[in-house]
């Protein structure tokens, strides 16, 4: 959000944006609690005026020297960028904006991490506590949202619902921002809030300062400085109120080269955006339109946000062949320029740290390739997302088979990977998302025979693939295959994969961690495809595919686990272990274990087996989890040969809150066995001194041994670890000196722990 700011702030002109700064409505919602909309159509500067708003803001904070100064967030929803669509998202940006600012930073997040000991993601509901206990905390708040309409349509629901809940808050003086387009969803929706409308008269004087100042500063507008006056009228009549069409149509006039043809000019200059997007597009050769088409396919619906140099790689192509993208490397530098040159107007290139990062140059852009006007004009439904993913499909398989020529994997010898592929710009991004595209492709059976070529694992391209992957360390190339291509489709829910390498495997022996994989990400049909075939369906990863199923809470595999003859009472255990006890819903929203207990696990576990359910919980440190079993009817005091009793582990790692759930629950301080200490013991090995009070309090006797015989009780324990204050505790409950002392002694002087040679001898041993 930073630098989204920081970006729309270069295009404010000094001296735009005061008439909304100095109007009523925003000196009252300033000043007072409330809300405002600022309400325009695309291109009419809302951006820049909430960039304009949250730079005074945060300017006058430094006003508040010597009390807490509010605190300022914001959020640019951006169609442009896929985090920037998402509520959550701007929640999540929101908070840690506040959180900076808040009396102690970054509390409340730091409590809320402890209290889920960080293995939950806050919710969206999480989410709005978190913000308001951090309203709270800072008291007067300004909260800024902007571009509203931008917002995914699968969020807008719960963005007004945010809008609401914000607007009702009234604990904290809270001053809520909003700019939109005129949407009527939204104007339904949100009634009665403050409204300042964006019409042409009212933004007026900032289009022509803006232009004045261009037409001054900018090089390639030199020669029609004496016309500043008659150009600045013309184009302010021309934008009707639209900063953004104001900007494109000086772009299009710094293309006139000759005075005598400016009136031409400025009366040809279209009166809307798509007429200006049209005309930008129109200047470009039409033996270039194919990679204008790719580069426009590419910042559409590329996964993440592309740097120049990557996305002129993407399209170092000749794209003359459809069932083979020929990859051309050399013309990358020239497509660098290319780029820049075809899409004036249209993009932007903004700076991360060295490297130059491209995207649509405005939401109006977005709309317009997305068209059924672009479509009709241009010949080319960029719409059509499935055939655009499956463009870069193909783009990413073809540059991924011709590195598998290019670089010879017997030639790599000792180089490290990064050095090995650093000239090829685009290798990382299409070994990580080319299966990404392929599965939001249109249709996956164009793609699957140059898929399963790339997927050879006998042949290079695969094994650079899996380098690329860093599946394997890269000396192991060239000894031997990789980590199969099965575990691969597995990952990415590449089913029509999975069958075909199962049919053709001609090993016959699948790769065990097919099943693990695919139940982890929750592929269910390929998880049922797996057990139809056989594949890697051993009891070992079987177990191993439902901690993750549990973990990720895919009830449906569960289910399907469970009806392949998963062993139940292991996975009572492994549940208990990742404590899933309130995640998973299965059938009436019953959690795991409650499912598996009516499957009919054992609560105990199996006789004979290393662990129990309740000792994975208390290993875990899961509280609700040992309360469940524990109301279940699991054995408190049930001793295993691996760990003892539960207690015993409790008091070993020092788990407190959990020795006094388990003693509230029966649990015996003085269960003993002849392979494992007391729970006296442990904790006296350990030096825990609150811990051996609570035993001792509970019933603990001070000097029980793990057997009659054993001669090494408390004392001597704690005295052999240097455990001084455990030392002086015990000798202060009443421990049997006549009988340990000695022995204490010894063992204190054997291990040169001459603090507690002193505290023994002060009480008398010898």
């Amino acid at each position: 959000m930073k630098v989204k700011q920081a970006e729309l702030q270069k295009l404010r002109k000094e001296g735009t944006g005061h008439w909304f700064l100095g109007s009523g409505k925003f000196i009252e919602w300033q000043d007072n609690p409330g809300s405002l909309w600022l309400r325009g159509p695309s291109g009419a500067g809302k951006s820049v005026l909430s960039s304009t708003v949250i730079r005074k803001l945060v300017a006058d904070k430094e006003l508040f020297q010597d009390s807490h100064p509010p605190g300022v967030a914001f959020f640019y929803f951006q169609l442009t960028n896929p985090d920037g669509q998402s509520v959550e998202n701007a929640l999540r940006r929101i908070i840690l904006q506040l959180s900076a600012q808040a009396p102690h930073p970054f509390r409340t997040l730091e409590n809320k991490y402890k209290s889920s000991n960080g293995q939950t993601v806050p919710t969206y509901q999480d989410l709005v506590l978190i913000l308001q206990q951090l309203f709270r905390e800072i008291g007067r708040t300004y909260i800024i949202l902007d571009a509203l309409d931008e917002c995914s349509p699968g969020d807008f629901d719960q963005l007004l619902e945010l809008i609401s809940t914000l607007r009702k808050w009234t604990e904290t003086p809270l001053h809520l921002m909003i700019t939109s387009q005129p949407r009527q969803a939204l104007i339904e929706d949100i009634e009665g809030m403050p409204l300042v409308t964006l019409e042409a008269d009212v933004v007026h004087a900032d289009i022509m300062f803006f232009l004045t100042s261009e037409i001054g500063t900018k090089s390639n507008l030199k020669i029609w400085r004496p016309q500043t006056e008659h150009i600045v009228e013309r184009i302010t009549e021309k934008s009707q109120g639209m900063f953004r069409l104001a900007a494109c149509l000086l772009i299009q006039l710094s293309r006139c080269q000759w005075e005598d043809e400016l009136d031409k000019t400025l009366d040809d200059l279209p009166g809307d955006l798509f007429g200006i997007y049209d005309r930008f597009l129109e200047a470009i050769r039409p033996t270039d339109m194919v990679y204008v088409k790719a580069v426009l396919r590419w910042l559409l619906f590329s996964k993440r946000d592309i740097y120049l140099n990557k996305l002129a790689d993407a399209v170092a192509f000749d794209f003359s062949n459809s069932k083979r993208y020929n990859c051309k490397p050399n013309r990358r530098g020239g497509n660098e320029r290319a780029i820049l040159n075809w899409l004036d107007g249209l993009i932007v290139v903004n700076m991360s740290s060295r490297l130059q990062w491209v995207t649509l140059a405005h939401a109006s852009v977005h709309d317009f390739l997305l068209s059924q006007h672009f479509a009709d004009k241009f010949n080319t439904d960029l719409s059509d997302r499935g055939l655009s993913h499956s463009f870069i499909t193909q783009s990413c398989i073809d540059y991924l088979l011709y590195l598998g020529d290019e670089v010879q994997i017997s030639n790599l010898g000792g180089r490290r990977g990064g050095t090995v592929f650093e000239p090829y710009l685009l290798a990382k991004y299409a070994s990580k998302y080319w299966c990404y595209h392929l599965m939001h492709s249109k249709d996956r059976t164009e793609l699957h025979s140059s898929s399963m070529h790339l997927l050879d694992h006998k042949r290079p391209p695969y094994k650079v693939l899996a380098q690329l992957l860093r599946v394997k360390p890269l000396l192991q190339l060239d000894e031997s295959s990789p980590e199969s291509p099965l575990a691969l489709c597995c990952q990415e829910g590449y089913i029509e994969g999975v069958r075909f390498l199962l049919e053709n495997d001609p090993s016959g022996i699948p790769d065990p961690q097919a099943l693990e994989i695919s139940s982890r990400e929750g592929h269910t049909e390929i998880v049922r495809l797996l057990f139809q075939n056989g594949a890697g369906i051993k009891p070992g990863n079987m177990e191993t595919a439902l901690v993750v199923a549990i973990q990720r809470d895919h009830t449906e595999i569960v289910h399907l686990l469970l009806e392949n003859g998963v062993d139940v009472d292991e996975a009572l255990i492994i549940a208990a272990e990742r404590g899933r006890e309130d995640v998973a819903s299965l059938h009436a929203h019953q959690n795991v274990i409650r499912f598996l207990l009516d499957k009919g696990a054992n609560i105990n576990g199996r006789p004979g087996a290393g662990s129990t359910p309740l000792i994975a919980a208390v290993l875990a440190e899961e509280a609700d989890i040992i309360n469940l079993l524990l109301e279940n009817g699991a054995d408190v005091n049930l001793r295993t040969e691996a760990y003892g009793t539960a207690l015993e582990i409790a008091s070993w790692h020092s788990f407190l809150e959990d020795i006094r759930l388990l003693i509230q629950n029966g649990a015996d301080p003085n269960l003993s066995s002849p392979q494992h200490r007391t729970a006296l013991e442990w904790a006296a090995v350990r030096g825990y001194t609150d811990l051996v009070q609570v035993l001792l309090d509970n019933g603990a006797d001070v000097n029980l041994r793990r057997r009659p015989d054993d001669i090494e009780g408390a004392l001597v324990l704690a005295s052999r670890y240097g455990r001084t204050d455990m030392i002086r505790l015990l000798i202060e409950k009443g421990i049997d000196l006549e009988a340990q002392g000695t022995l204490a002694l010894q063992a204190a002087e054997d291990n040169e722990q001459s603090e507690a040679l002193d505290i023994l001898r002060e009480h008398g041993c010898t």
